[in-house]
C-alpha cells in the first residue's frame, strides 16, 4: 500500500485552488483542530515530510493540487472498496 501523504484541510477555501500547479507552502498544512502541522511535530520533521510531497508530486506527474486531491482521497476509498467485495464474496 502506498502512503497516504498529507492534504493541507484549511488552504483550500476556493475550487479554484485545486488549479493550483504547485504544493501550497509547509505552513498550509497546519491544523487548527490539532493544534500543529499535520506534516510533523518540529521543523525538522516537517521540511522532510514536505520534501517528499515535493518527490511524490514529481514521480507521479501530478500537474495541480486536483491530482493530489485525487490521489489523497483514492488512498482511503480503494482498500474500503477492496474490503466490501472481499466481505461480499464472503457472505455468498
Amino acid at each position: 500500500m502506498q502512503a497516504k501523504g498529507d492534504w493541507p484541510y484549511e488552504w483550500l477555501e476556493d475550487i479554484g485552488q485545486l488549479d493550483q500547479d504547485h504544493l501550497p507552502p509547509a505552513d498550509a498544512f497546519y491544523s487548527t483542530l490539532r493544534g500543529a502541522n499535520t506534516l510533523g511535530r518540529d521543523a525538522a520533521e516537517i521540511q522532510v515530510n514536505y520534501e517528499r510531497l515535493q518527490t511524490m508530486w514529481k514521480e507521479k506527474k501530478w500537474r495541480t493540487m486536483r491530482d493530489m486531491l485525487v490521489h489523497y482521497s483514492t488512498q482511503d476509498v480503494v482498500p474500503f472498496v477492496c474490503a466490501l467485495s472481499q466481505m461480499q464474496n464472503y457472505y455468498r
